[in-house]
């Protein structure tokens, strides 16, 4: 299984192993890291549509692609907790590395580094175009639950709209899990 780590690519190219900003880069909540699960069950994209949807907005973004053999070497654990994520299918696949101290997130952070110098075979881009239309297809065939009236999913809704312009108008009268405007 690979676990996906959304990266800040600028914090990685270039950098020396371990340093500062990439280490710091990898900003944990509760001494635990966030990742998506690909076991070759979903496509790479619904996983980059499942994290951009906790985000504010719709941006390109890179993943580093992380074996769970390489965390077990370093004996690093994962901590299943599924995602708030608006992506409903998408839910369990999101788990946690554990790293309780500075030891075990600069070991993350060295597998992370190792992976990066290998940049085109170990991370994955997603294009905010990309996403926007996956977003599209997956809000047609009623996958996310969200709230348009909601002032936090504006953005979402203006995104919509535009998808709309080039790709079909949605009935949202059909989708039980959309509250639309």
């Amino acid at each position: 299984m690979l676990l996906f780590r959304k990266i800040d690519e600028t914090r990685w190219a270039g950098k020396g192993y371990l340093e500062s900003a990439s280490v710091t880069e990898l900003n944990t909540t509760d001494n635990e890291l966030s990742v998506w699960m690909y076991d070759g069950t979903v496509e790479e994209i619904d996983l980059g549509l499942a994290f951009i949807l906790t985000q504010k907005c719709f941006k390109d973004i890179c993943c580093v692609k992380i074996p769970d053999a390489e965390l077990e070497a370093k004996n690093l654990q994962l901590r299943q907790e599924n995602s708030g994520t608006p992506y409903i299918e998408m839910q369990p696949y999101h788990t946690n590395i554990r790293v309780p101290t500075a030891k075990e997130l600069c070991k993350l952070a060295g597998i992370i580094y190792e992976l990066y110098q290998d940049h085109q075979n170990t991370c994955k881009y997603f294009t905010e175009t990309d996403l926007k239309m996956h977003f599209y297809k997956k809000l047609a065939e009623n996958k996310i639950e969200i709230d348009f009236k909601s002032s936090k999913n504006q953005e979402k809704w203006r995104v919509i709209k535009e998808m709309q312009s080039t790709m079909g108008v949605i009935d949202f009268s059909k989708l039980t899990n959309v509250i639309s405007k």
